[in-house]
């Protein structure tokens, strides 16, 4: 049984660039506390490190093109207004590589974790993560549209969802 405190919030959202999904993820960013675990999630190609590349410009990174994809060395490190530590669990084979990194440590040490295919390694995040997933609109060809639905807590997620629903607007 879900209780309303437990509840979920959901925003979907669409891009239509990868600049536009920069800037979704930009605004989200900015509103980042430390603390945050970003779960993405989509298939090749759907725009997990374009997204981590807007979300670490609105953290305060100050150069977006020092972001790529960690998947041979699993983890980056990137120094912004709060640090950012970017995994990619794509070729890890458990959860329990990514628990051995140290990311739950990072956490509570006030750092943004951010795990392209976190769906490899959900049974270690936390609870209280923010899913984005970025898939490609059904029935059009894999092009430059992406929809992004983000989904969390809404004790932790709703308020900070609302206000990026409402940048958007």
């Amino acid at each position: 049984m879900v209780r309303p405190r437990d509840a979920v919030a959901r925003w979907p959202a669409s891009s239509s660039s990868p600049a536009e999904t920069v800037e979704i993820a930009r605004r989200l960013g900015s509103r980042l506390e430390g603390g945050e675990t970003i779960a993405l999630e989509g298939d090749l190609g759907a725009g997990k490190t374009t997204f981590t590349r807007g979300l670490c410009e609105g953290l305060g990174l100050e150069d977006m093109r020092l972001v790529s994809s960690p998947t041979y060395v699993l983890e980056h490190i990137y120094p912004a207004r709060l640090p950012v530590h970017h995994y990619d669990a794509y070729r890890l084979a458990s959860a329990a590589e990514l628990a051995a990194l140290g990311f739950q440590e990072r956490i509570a040490a006030g750092a943004v974790l951010v795990i392209e295919w976190a769906d490899k390694v959900a049974e270690v995040l936390p609870e209280e993560r923010l899913r984005v997933e970025l898939s490609f609109p059904e029935g059009e060809p894999p092009g430059l549209r992406r929809l992004l639905v983000f989904s969390g807590l809404r004790r932790v997620w709703g308020a900070r969802l609302e206000a990026l629903a409402g940048a958007r607007a």
